[in-house]
């Protein structure tokens, strides 16, 4: 427990970055391309929300309780979402971490 309690509180703890891509907002959700990478990646109304927090000063538990907030969600609720969405911008190059 104490192990699943610490590596919560490193990613929780986590600061993400931008990257430099060029974003197109279509309705909710935007399309964003990665100059350096030739991707074209299209973000969901959640994920284009939670790509809008990244701003390389909050950290990840704060975008997880605003999100909780907002939709009156528990945060364990969307606490594997939030990081599944991250992990998947960073591998994709849309984020990196920063802290």
């Amino acid at each position: 427990m104490y192990i699943e309690s610490h590596i919560r509180n490193i990613l929780c703890d986590r600061i993400y970055e931008r990257s430099k891509a060029r974003t197109r907002k279509d309705g909710d959700d935007i399309l964003t391309v990665i100059p350096k990478k030739g991707g074209l990646y299209y973000l969901n109304a959640t994920s284009t929300w939670i790509y809008n927090k990244v701003d390389g000063k909050t950290p990840t538990r704060d975008i997880i309780k605003t999100m909780s907030e907002k939709y009156n969600i528990n945060e364990n609720g969307v606490f594997y979402d939030i990081l599944k969405v991250l992990e998947d911008m960073k591998r994709s190059g849309l984020v990196k971490v920063i802290k």
